[in-house]
């Protein structure tokens, strides 16, 4: 936005820089598509429509296209998993998404409730200011992602990358108000003091652990409560894979229900380098070995285990030891054997995209 801002106003090479950073913010996520598409309907209703005609604009358009190719190609190539990934998130198939109604009233407390009149006041005077008119397309850019994230079932912070250009937009009315009057200014540092303190509780680690259950920051931040306990996840599962007899463990896999558990023990049990799991992009890795077994698997829905092995034996359950429910706590380790069918078989029905 930065860059696109800046090109709006001069036009010349900086439109490269802004087709880089796009190119290369597509490789990494889809995401600035939306972004694009918003920016694109924004200049073609608001103006200045003179940039559609720039060379260097579609240049840089070019070679955002060209970065994004490789990413394109294989989503092409593959059956598009991440437009599968897409409509598993909007039917709610994630630990942080949230109902489409609560898109609009959670971009109040993403940005911090104090601060709130500051980004509308810069999203009233792009849209309403003669002196920023060149600009009013990132206003309506705002409206155009925030119509396609309420249709699509984006999920709330999808529109955070916005924030810095209301922000801007709105800081110089905010500081002209504040400067009438010492209260003022008062009242403008206490607010902004304030979110800044609200939001270090709420995103950052400083609530110590032991206590972050007795709060309602896992409540306000499901990353937060997810940060933790991955190292006793780890030592549940690799003392069990320990307790296995020597020649079961030469074979055995563990197979988990989400990335992250796979991550955990990969990291925390470095000894057990065979762990598998259908979560998102870890499924490409593709399956266990033909003659892997026994399994210990977590995560998984008991109903699905059941219908991939012929005996399930509970030989664990998570605790974090910190009383924080989150996504793994009490869950039960199984240990699998008698698969019923072959893992290039079973691994399709494995994928769990969310």
């Amino acid at each position: 936005m930065w860059f696109v801002i800046r090109a709006v106003r001069d036009d010349g090479r900086v439109w490269l820089a802004a087709g880089l950073v796009a190119g290369v913010a597509l490789e990494i996520k889809t995401l600035p598509v939306f972004l694009l598409f918003g920016l694109f309907v924004g200049l073609l209703t608001c103006g200045p429509r003179s940039v559609l005609r720039s060379r260097w604009m579609w240049g840089g358009v070019l070679l955002a296209l060209a970065l994004w190719a490789p990413n394109l190609i294989w989503q092409a190539t593959h059956g598009w998993p991440q437009l599968r990934l897409a409509n598993s998130i909007a039917a709610g198939n994630s630990g942080s998404s949230e109902p489409r109604w609560r898109l609009i009233p959670d971009q109040f407390l993403i940005m911090g409730p104090p601060l709130a009149p500051v980004w509308i006041a810069g999203l009233w005077r792009l849209a309403r200011d003669p002196a920023l008119a060149r600009w009013r397309f990132v206003a309506v850019t705002y409206g155009v992602l925030v119509i396609v994230f309420l249709a699509t079932g984006g999920k709330p912070y999808y529109l955070a990358g916005m924030y810095p250009v209301l922000f801007a937009a709105g800081a110089g009315p905010v500081l002209a108000w504040a400067r009438r009057g010492r209260g003022r200014l008062r009242t403008l540092v206490t607010v902004a003091a304030v979110s800044a303190v609200i939001s270090v509780i709420v995103a950052l680690p400083v609530v110590p652990a032991d206590d972050l259950h007795a709060t309602p920051v896992p409540a306000m931040n499901y990353d937060a409560g997810e940060q933790l306990g991955w190292p006793r996840f780890a030592a549940t599962v690799d003392r069990e894979y320990r307790a296995l007899p020597p020649a079961e463990r030469a074979s055995a896999v563990v197979l988990t229900g989400n990335y992250g558990e796979a991550g955990a023990v990969l990291r925390y049990a470095p000894d057990i380098t065979r762990v598998y799991s259908g979560h998102n992009a870890f499924w490409d890795y593709g399956p266990p070995p033909t003659g892997a077994a026994p399994v210990l698997a977590i995560g998984y829905p008991t109903s699905d285990l059941r219908a991939w092995f012929t005996h399930l034996r509970a030989v664990g359950r998570i605790d974090n030891g910190l009383d924080l429910d989150n996504d793994e706590q009490g869950r039960l380790l199984w240990l699998c054997t008698g698969r019923t069918a072959s893992w290039p078989k079973l691994w399709p029905e494995m994928r769990n995209l969310g």
